[in-house]
Order: structure tokens, then sequence, then C-alpha cells
């Protein structure tokens, strides 16, 4: 008589859920790098004779084509973000050997050449490009404020979801602010940050992913779901938005295809991420009252 197949443990899903968030993180830390079956499983530290199946199980992708999407993904944001860097050095920089092969790849994926999907972003700018100084304080339509700051750095602890910005983003602050006030690292002034990694125009959005943040101390460390990294210290252009989730995707549109485009810099190697002045949970409409950074450099001519 066959046996019942059962849910496994909640436990049991954690411990692999945990150990295979390691190998998601050394892939995402090392796009532009080489990345080798063996040195995933050993970062997760899983046998390398399964942690192959069980990728594809807990993600629903194979690992090289896990690694594969990420890569054309961060490669169409480079080539409509960084207009003054070549289609091939994008390539090379997200971890393709040679520019026919980024280019092959990319046509399969988006059915469309590098540099066909460059000039067709072009013919949908509505402002064209104009010189700024560096340091400019913008406020020019829709009541958009946009301001450059230096950003001082802070270290915080992340939960990552990759399922969309949806509920699961709530579901990872929870788990992170319940490990936060264990640790006492949670008071009256705490803010938290998020960093949303993809761009659902080109992702799929049940796929976006999306790291739910809060400061924390040296003395903080990584375990479990929680990793800690730095935000680094560096010059941000910051919009500040005050209204419903619904209209923060033209907040980044402004950002991304006005501002950028009517100022001498250009995003910067690095994430962007969100400063929240209180929880839209906390309200019946869910409005954002938050700051969003893009980190910014000087075009070099």
């Amino acid at each position: 008589m066959a046996g019942v197949i059962k849910e496994p443990l909640q436990e049991t899903r954690d411990y692999y859920n945990n150990r295979l968030h390691a190998a998601i993180r050394y892939i995402e830390n090392n796009l532009a790098e080489p990345i080798q079956l063996d040195d995933l499983a050993a970062c997760s530290c899983i046998s390398k004779y399964h942690f192959h199946r069980l990728f594809h199980a807990f993600t629903g992708e194979t690992p090289a084509g896990y690694i594969q999407r990420l890569r054309l993904e961060k490669a169409a944001q480079d080539i409509l973000l960084r207009p003054h860097t070549t289609v091939q050095s994008i390539g090379f920089d997200n971890g393709f050997t040679a520019p026919e092969i980024f280019s092959r790849a990319f046509r399969q994926y988006f059915g469309i050449s590098p540099s066909r999907y460059r000039k067709n972003s072009k013919n949908h700018q509505v402002f064209p490009p104009k010189k700024a100084d560096f340091g400019t304080v913008d406020s020019i339509k829709n009541s958009y404020t946009v301001e450059v700051r230096f950003f001082q750095g802070c270290r915080v602890a992340a939960v990552t979801s990759a399922t969309g910005y949806n509920k699961s983003v709530g579901e990872a602050f929870s788990i992170l602010m319940h490990w936060a006030g264990k640790n006492g690292f949670v008071g009256p002034e705490t803010r938290c940050l998020g960093i949303p990694l993809d761009n659902p125009d080109i992702t799929n959005s049940e796929r976006c992913r999306y790291k739910a943040c809060v400061p924390v101390p040296g003395i903080a460390n990584a375990e479990g779901p929680i990793e800690i990294f730095e935000i680094p210290a560096m010059q941000y252009a910051v919009l500040s938005y005050n209204g419903p989730e619904s209209g923060i995707s033209e907040a980044y549109s402004y950002l991304y295809g006005t501002y950028l485009l009517e100022s001498n810099v250009i995003p910067a190697d690095s994430c962007r991420f969100e400063y929240y002045y209180q929880s839209p949970e906390s309200t019946p409409d869910r409005h954002f009252v938050m700051d969003i950074f893009i980190p910014i450099e000087k075009i070099e001519r």
C-alpha cells in the first residue's frame, strides 16, 4: 500500500530555504564573475550531487537558468541607464565572455538585439537630454522634488522576498522585525528601508526581488534568512514621495525618464533604496511617505 506523502515540516523548509538563500546571495554578488555549480553547493553547505534538484525545487528555475536570467535582466537595465557605455562593455560587465554570446542570449530572451533594444528605448524618450550641473536641485513636473544628497551609508540587516512586489514583502518585513526586536535592534526612532532589485517592466512581476531592511549596529550577525551588508556612502539623487502605492511607479518613471536625462549624472553601480518614514500598513489606504534614493555619479566625457 502506497504511503501517504505528507507536507515537509516547516523546520525542514526553513533549513533548506536558509541554505539556498546563501547560494542566491552568492549569485547576486558575483554576476560579473564565472559561477560554478560546485561553488554554489559549497556556500550553501549542500552536497553538489543534490544541489541542482533542490535549487530547482525551491525556485522553479535551474541554477544556470537563474544566473542567465539575472544577468540578462540586469544588462537590459544597464543598457537603458548607462547610455554612454557600449553594449559590448555592458555584456562583459554582466558576466558574458564574448559580444556574440551576449547578443545571442539577449535576443533569445527578449526577442531583440541589445543595440536595437537601446535604439527603441531612445525613441520613447519624451524629454531630450540636456546638461545640468552636478548637484542641481530640481522641482520640475508633477510636484516631484529631486535633490542630490550625500548619504553617509549604513549597515543593514535584510530579508529577501523573491516572488514579486506584493504581500510577500510584508512577510519579509515581519520576519525581519521579529528578529530585530528579539535582538534589541528596534527602537522608537527606527526607520525601515527597502531595496527593489528588479524592474517589473523587464522582469516577470512574480519574480521581482525585494530586500526588506533595517539599520543594525556592528554587533549584528547574519543568521538564517537574515543577511547583513553595507549600503555605501555616496551621492544619491533623492525624490521625496508622499502618496498612494499606485503612484510609486510614476515617481520612478520621473526619476529615470526625466530627471536623469536632464542632469549631468548617471546611475552609479550600486543599489537604489527606499527610506520609509512610516509603515504603509498603518494607514487604511497603504499611503507611502518615503524618500527614493538613486546612487549617481558624474558622466565622464
